[in-house]
């Protein structure tokens, strides 16, 4: 299963999530799990799994954004 984390009050990422196949017919799609992570927090090894994949930890995150 793929899992999204995504700020819940980001428009950017609503867009994103709407305009592709993660929502269909306004309920998500059952080959992804969804997680806001400003209702519920990353935690330490979710967070050192995503730095696995990704290389990195400043991978993860945007350096413009607050």
């Amino acid at each position: 299963m793929k899992k999204i984390y995504f700020p819940g009050t980001c428009a950017t990422c609503a867009a994103i999530i709407k305009e592709t196949e993660i929502l269909r017919q306004d309920q998500y799609n059952k080959d992804f799990e969804m997680q806001d992570i400003k209702t519920e927090k990353i935690t330490a090894k979710q967070l050192d799994e995503m730095k696995k994949m990704a290389g990195n930890y400043e991978a993860l995150f945007s350096l413009r954004s607050i």
